[in-house]
């Protein structure tokens, strides 16, 4: 399974450079081809010291305090409403630091819970708004062409599938090493839906269509 899910993010990262040969790609969707590839590297890195039996969470700690960060930016990008966007960015501002601070105070083995609590619930509620917003669109929207939907619908499926992972490891010392595998294998199968949403909004709209049929008739 980790092995489809390293797939999903190679797969997601290629998709993103596609980005940068695209007309009328908004700067914030180019952002997810660097962001992407610092991912892949932070995983080898962690996949690395796993395999050489090191601790490898201080460095997710780390890495997700940029992870929160660029998503909320992300999403302050796509929202419409300008006192929302505001709200938005306001809040990245301030998760920033409360997150730094947390990372600092967490001993390298542990989890930084508040950091990853506190993250996905506001990269939640910034989702829920979206759709909230787009739903009340008075114009059609394609959606199928619309990379924010399909990255905001990543977003939402992941950081839902994560917080009952990140809630058990808070408030339960002791946890049945069922549940906590159970959890895990959710854990991975929403990284490997989010990264195949990414895919999705990085290729929406290419005329994949029409270029295949002009190759079969030439």
């Amino acid at each position: 399974m980790l092995y489809c899910y390293y797939t999903a993010l190679v797969a997601s990262f290629l998709a993103s450079c596609s980005l940068y040969k695209q007309k009328n790609v908004g700067p914030w969707l180019k952002l997810f081809c660097p962001f992407l590839s610092l991912t892949i590297l932070v995983e080898g890195y962690g996949l690395y010291l796993s395999m050489n039996n090191i601790t490898n969470i201080w460095v997710y700690n780390i890495f997700c305090a940029i992870e929160y960060c660029f998503y909320l930016y992300v999403i302050s990008c796509i929202i419409h409403n300008s006192k929302m966007r505001s709200i938005t960015r306001y809040a990245f501002a301030l998760y920033a630091p409360i997150a730094i601070i947390d990372v600092l105070l967490t001993p390298k083995t542990s989890f930084a819970s508040l950091e990853f609590s506190l993250g996905s619930v506001m990269i939640i509620v910034c989702c829920v708004y979206y759709f909230f917003e787009l739903f009340r669109y008075p114009k059609p929207v394609n959606l199928a062409r619309e990379p924010s939907f399909w990255i905001c619908l990543g977003l939402l499926i992941f950081y839902c599938g994560n917080l009952p992972y990140i809630g058990l490891m808070m408030f339960f010392a002791a946890v049945s090493q069922r549940i906590i595998n159970a959890l895990a294998l959710l854990l991975i199968i929403v990284n490997i839906v989010m990264y195949t949403l990414f895919i999705i909004a990085f290729i929406c709209r290419l005329k994949i269509g029409q270029r295949v049929s002009a190759s079969l008739n030439s």
